[in-house]
């Protein structure tokens, strides 16, 4: 079964993608995100959405032997 969340560090080994990069992904919108953190607090647990990120990278895949 895969995961639907990520957490940072795993979104970054699953997909390659750097941290600085990944966080410039979420900034821009490209990749969806939540913030889980309890009323009150400043820290949270940041989760990457695992279909929005799969999306991304696939809108960049090209089919060996077919011309853009």
């Amino acid at each position: 079964m895969k995961p639907e969340w990520l957490r940072i560090p795993d979104a970054i080994r699953v997909s390659g993608i750097g941290r600085s990069t990944l966080y410039s992904l979420l900034s821009s919108g490209c990749i969806k995100s939540a913030l889980i953190r309890k009323r009150g607090c400043q820290r949270g647990i940041r989760l990457i959405s695992a279909d929005s990120l799969r999306e991304y990278i696939e809108s960049f895949a090209v089919e060996v032997g077919k011309t853009p």
